[in-house]
């Protein structure tokens, strides 16, 4: 069973158990951009770039993730020549799995096998520049974008985490303060996110007049 949040942290603190909800039923917890994303994709191809242990085929069976992993289904880096020899897909996905090494060269190889693409960065590296939305402009048309380091949700959190009883009852056993349990959640979650990223982008690649020519066709 799939579980979609918005933010990190609130699947998180389950996850940390500080939280009355049911401990011995754990769903598969996802962005909900990225779940509401794949759910468009209506069984059609997606390329999953960094697929890791591809546990998103689990559940989208229509998934072909690369990656060095045993996991994977084409066993290879982005750039490589195996991934080069990949087919072209309408959709792709590359959760934080761009971040590494040149980011702009990644984000446009990317790009020219997938027509969409969902893509997350966290902060193994320097992004600044990919904070803003304008940076992604370069790559396609930016149909969605999130950037959610902010300060702001470090007191949604502390709100959340004093408004669960069972929180207080369980922190006091383990000598566990609010503040401290606020600032491990916000660190881990918003400073940095190493399930969906700190930037979210959703991008349509730009269009040659060949595949200009076919939308007009099919529509």
């Amino acid at each position: 069973m799939i579980k979609a949040y918005d933010d990190t942290w609130q699947f998180y603190v389950r996850q940390l158990q500080f939280t009355a909800r049911r401990g011995d039923f754990v769903p598969y917890f996802i962005n909900r951009s990225l779940f509401n994303y794949l759910n468009q994709t209506k069984g059609q191809n997606v390329l999953d770039i960094g697929c890791g242990e591809n546990n998103l085929k689990l559940f989208y069976p229509n998934i072909h993730g690369i990656d060095c992993t045993l996991e994977a289904d084409t066993h290879a880096f982005i750039g490589d020549q195996e991934y080069l020899d990949l087919p072209q897909y309408n959709f792709g996905v590359a959760v934080n799995s761009l971040h590494w090494g040149d980011i702009h060269n990644n984000i446009e190889l990317a790009m020219s096998k997938c027509r969409y693409m969902w893509i997350s960065l966290n902060e193994n590296h320097p992004i600044d520049e990919f904070k803003n939305v304008d940076t992604w402009k370069q790559y396609g048309d930016v149909k969605y974008f999130w950037h959610g380091q902010k300060e702001e949700t470090r007191e949604l959190i502390r709100n959340h985490l004093n408004n669960d009883h069972l929180y207080h009852y369980q922190a006091q056993k383990q000598n566990r303060t609010l503040d401290t349990d606020t600032d491990n959640v916000y660190a881990n979650t918003v400073k940095h996110d190493p399930y969906y990223g700190v930037v979210r982008v959703i991008l349509k690649r730009k269009e040659t007049i060949n595949e200009k020519t076919l939308t007009e066709f099919w529509m």
